[in-house]
């Protein structure tokens, strides 16, 4: 049964002619807007399509917005459609949905993964012998290696492999995603036709990307959002102790998979204390209070922490920027632009969305899953808020979607909830989810589409050099893959003279090999000072450190690299030379095989514990060590070497002769070269009689 217009609607038609007025106001944006500022990378995707394709867009684009204006009095979409999602045709209709939206998922999928850490994460299941699991995105990791074993042991290249073991969670996500919707839509409005308005503009939303093979850590965390939502309107509705501890439990499986489910707590403790107090008539002052406390003191946690904690401060914004972005702080314009970016990226008709959330701002009080929902999306955007982006917020998107969940279900609660008629008709609202679908279609475009995206990501970097590195770095991955050999290299080239502090970073090792120390020196310290968040500069100006011996603030560099990059072998190695020279053996052990566990396979650090045991005297675990070094990587001089020196220890003096000769080839320039020289002259000499 159709719903009736409020009196409060009928007595004026303000409401709708805002509506209508925003509406075009979010068709100009996308349309136009992009030309009109220099950061528009959420804003320009129609500017990026080619010009048949963008004059076909935005001739569809006005005929759905016309029709709206001249038929929304009439307008009925998708009615010979909903018994089969709602009605008693329901099986059929919803198996057709899934099994429509994995195609489309499937068929559109992802090619060139420039959003993210995409390439990094398909090199750390393909290229380590022990892949990263970080603690605060453990679950979003190890599930797509649990699939990505079960592809590679079938015979599927390791790169593939890890590809497919990504893509295969974001295609369930989708499904799962968008099954949820459809039983909350279920329960937030007994109309059919606002049920299926609400998944619909859900879907259209940019929380979709995630689900066309997204390789990145952050899939399931949206259909856990939308359990999460689902259980809390079920908690406030049937008030059960069972969907209570439900809504824990979906808290808990959410910050295994990643740490930024942790917004969803002050929601969890709202509902819980309205649940304590039996649910009585209007808000809960009580839980108000706790659950925006918990956000504050939430954040202001975090920012004691990173005054203790360098790789804390790296990730989160301040109110003034950081090196080596000093103008890019929590309120600085160009972040502010960022998040109106983001936000037209994401739903097209935010305009709308923002007059509608106002316009409901006097049901608050009769409505606590209203209140529930807008406490979610305040933890959500103030996590958002002061992250920062370190990779840039255009390739960052797939980690804030989670975060504008929230404020994307709370619009849909507003629209087809118990109250969305107060502001707005169901004929007017019904028309949103087509015309956000109409204006989101260029950015699903240009990102979807490997060509539109590589254009895209070089028209971003125009107004971010300090992206550079990075970002070319993703697209010589993306190129290398696609057996695109030249662009590839290309891109690579482009590094040098394009990405801050990479030739200077390479010039401070050239001027070192060339004994030009104190000017290698000058440049390290400069490269710290212009970014203090880069590992490999404080591992230079470490070693650099270590050379003058100055130890002590040589080590707190090495440690300071560590904190930044804790899974880089390369670091722990510096760390237990700098232990190793200072005669602190049992500290270059700790660190040894604290590195042994971050990459087992590294032919470095196996090296390092071969050369640790044979000053131990340990010479069996030598032995061990520095062949297992060989079988990985038989270019590796020092292996060798102690492997002389061991079987000379043995008593094997032809063994260790060939072990020798071989570190010489290897490793002419070493300074241990002198040493084996002379050892091969004294076994040579007594092989012949002569004693030295």
């Amino acid at each position: 049964m159709e719903e009736k217009d409020t009196p409060e609607i009928n007595s004026s038609s303000k409401a709708t002619l805002i509506f209508f007025m925003l509406v075009t106001l979010s068709f100009l944006i996308i349309a136009f807007a992009g030309h009109l500022i220099t950061i528009n990378w959420g804003i320009n995707p129609a500017q990026l399509l080619p010009t048949s394709f963008f004059y076909l867009w935005l001739a569809i684009a006005i005929g759905v917005i016309l029709l709206v204006y001249l038929k929304a009095e009439s307008i009925g979409l998708y009615e010979k459609f909903t018994p089969y999602i709602w009605g008693n045709k329901r099986l059929i209709g919803r198996t057709f949905l899934i099994i429509a939206l994995l195609g489309i998922f499937v068929i559109f999928r992802f090619e060139a993964h420039l959003l993210g850490n995409g390439y990094i994460r398909i090199s750390n299941f393909a290229q380590r012998s022990k892949p990263v699991f970080r603690w605060f995105e453990f679950g979003g990791t190890f599930i797509p290696y649990i699939l990505y074993q079960i592809l590679n042991a079938v015979g599927i290249a390791k790169e593939t492999a890890a590809e497919w073991g990504y893509q295969i969670v974001s295609f369930i996500s989708g499904i799962a995603f968008a099954a949820i919707l459809l039983s909350i839509a279920e329960i937030i409005s007994k109309e059919i036709r606002k049920r299926f308005h609400f998944v619909l503009l859900i879907l259209v939303t940019g929380l979709s990307l995630s689900f066309f093979g997204a390789v990145e850590v952050y899939s399931l965390l949206l259909p856990l959002a939308a359990l999460f939502v689902l259980y809390l309107i079920k908690l406030f509705k049937e008030k059960s102790h069972k969907y209570l501890l439900i809504l824990w439990i979906i808290t808990v499986a959410g910050l295994f998979i990643n740490l930024q489910f942790i917004t969803a707590i002050p929601a969890a403790l709202y509902a819980t204390i309205c649940y304590r107090r039996r649910f009585k008539g209007g808000l809960s002052q009580i839980g108000l209070t706790l659950a925006f406390s918990s956000i504050i003191i939430g954040a202001l946690i975090v920012y004691l922490m990173a005054g203790n904690s360098i790789a804390i401060e790296k990730n989160i914004l301040f109110f003034s920027g950081k090196s080596p972005e000093i103008n890019y702080g929590l309120f600085s314009l160009h972040h502010v632009i960022d998040i109106i970016n983001l936000l037209i990226l994401m739903m097209p008709l935010v305009p709308v969305f923002f007059m509608l959330k106002f316009g409901i701002m006097r049901n608050y009080a009769k409505d606590n899953i209203l209140v529930a929902i807008h406490i979610l999306a305040a933890a959500q955007f103030a996590y958002l808020f002061i992250l920062d982006p370190r990779i840039g917020m255009a390739r960052e998107i797939f980690t804030m979607e989670y975060l504008l969940s929230g404020m994307i279900f709370l619009c849909g609660y507003i629209l087809f909830g118990e109250n969305g008629s107060k502001i707005l008709p169901l004929k007017y609202t019904a028309i949103i989810a087509p015309v956000s679908f109409v204006l989101i279609l260029p950015a699903l475009a240009v990102h979807l589409s490997s060509s539109l995206a590589v254009a895209s990501l070089d028209n971003f970097l125009i107004y971010n050099e300090t992206k550079y590195e990075p970002a070319l770095l993703a697209m010589r991955d993306y190129y290398y893959l696609k057996g695109n050999y030249s662009e590839a290299d290309r891109r690579e080239q482009l590094i040098n003279p394009r990405a801050k502090g990479v030739f200077e970073s390479q010039l401070v090792n050239d001027l070192y090999a060339n004994e030009r120390v104190d000017e290698a020196f000058a440049y390290a310290t400069r490269l710290v000072e212009r970014d203090p968040y880069n590992a490999t500069y404080r591992m230079q100006l470490g070693n650099l450190l270590k050379h003058f011996r100055k130890y002590s603030e040589a080590r707190r560099e090495f440690e300071t690299a560590i904190e930044l990059d804790p899974y880089r072998a390369d670091l722990y190695h510096f760390l237990s030379e700098l232990y190793r020279e200072i005669k602190m053996e049992t500290e270059c052990l700790k660190v040894l095989q604290t590195a042994e566990k971050v990459d087992p396979e590294n032919p470095t650090i196996l090296v390092d514990l071969a050369g640790y045991y044979y000053r131990a005297g340990i010479f069996n675990r030598a032995d061990f060590y520095a062949e297992q070094a060989i079988q990985i990587d038989k270019g590796r001089a020092h292996a060798y070497m102690y492997k002389g020196l061991i079987s000379e220890k043995n008593g094997n003096s032809k063994r260790a002769l060939e072990y020798y000769y071989k570190f010489l080839e290897l490793g002419e320039r070493f300074p241990e070269v002198t040493f084996i020289q002379k050892r091969i002259n004294e076994i040579e000499l007594q092989e012949r009689g002569v004693i030295p």
